[in-house]
């Protein structure tokens, strides 16, 4: 069998896709691609437990819990993914009951760094001096020109996309995700930073976990944002509750919502 050689560029994007079934249980190369796209692409720094802790680069901080949530395995099948992984230096993690799992893409560079042999073949087909060389394979000029541009494009996307995967990961209400990727970028490039719209939203997270929050009434990520309720959050702001948990309708009182979003939970409960 001839061994495969090469690298292609796989942008985060593709979860959007219809083509990614986020609804159907992953197979094991389904799992770990989505190993790749959630791996940090640069250093973070985010709340865990109270304490600053640095995420790098090739790395992914989850749970076993989460991660069987989001591949629809139980979590002896993604230990036992993760362990084999690990066994194959493919992956190196440490799992925590306590303060999560630390997933590390070990080569992680083989896979997503610019190489300057790379750097180079993209633009092989045009000379230095303007003059188009791409009729041996059939390329224009013009072509690579356009690849280039929208190259450019796409990593303008991806400015925040390493810290939105550890936000989106932790959010308590999957919905909406292109919304509130857009409305993360806003707000991470006019109003806060990153370490401090991470902290709110796993405050908000506990909250909802403590209160046992229903799914319905849990705000939109993008609403969570927009409507700028992660200020409650910040750790300036909030106090976690050692109270009895409320219920959802007490916990319906107190949150923010726009019409829309009224709206779609009245057609849900008439619905159910």
């Amino acid at each position: 069998m001839k061994t495969s050689t090469g690298w292609i560029k796989l942008y985060r994007s593709i979860t959007d896709s219809w083509i990614w079934t986020a609804d159907e249980k992953y197979d094991k190369a389904h799992a770990f691609i989505d190993l790749l796209l959630l791996a940090n692409h640069k250093e973070v720094t985010i709340p865990i437990k109270g304490n600053p802790t640095t995420i790098e680069r090739g790395q992914h901080y989850t749970s076993i819990e989460k991660l069987a949530v989001r591949w629809h395995w139980d979590k002896k099948t993604v230990r036992k993914f993760l362990n084999n992984l690990k066994k194959t230096n493919t992956i190196d993690y440490l799992a925590n009951k306590a303060t999560g799992t630390t997933i590390t893409i070990l080569n992680y560079d083989a896979y997503q760094s610019y190489g300057d042999n790379q750097k180079d073949n993209s633009f092989s087909n045009v000379r230095s001096n303007g003059e188009d060389n791409s009729e041996a394979n059939g390329q224009t000029k013009h072509e690579d020109i356009n690849n280039n541009i929208n190259i450019d494009n796409n990593k303008k996307n991806e400015k925040h996309s390493s810290s939105f995967d550890v936000f989106w990961s932790n959010y308590p209400r999957k919905e909406q995700k292109a919304k509130a990727f857009t409305a993360f970028e806003a707000c991470l490039d006019n109003e806060i930073s990153e370490n401090q719209l991470l902290e709110a939203c796993n405050n908000y997270a506990s909250y909802c976990k403590d209160n046992s929050t229903d799914t319905k009434f849990i705000m939109l990520a993008a609403n969570f944002i927009k409507n700028k309720a992660y200020k409650d959050y910040l750790n300036e702001n909030y106090t976690p509750s050692t109270s009895n948990p409320k219920t959802s309708f007490h916990d319906f009182n107190e949150r923010s919502y726009d019409y829309a979003e009224l709206e779609n939970i009245a057609l849900e409960d008439n619905q159910s």
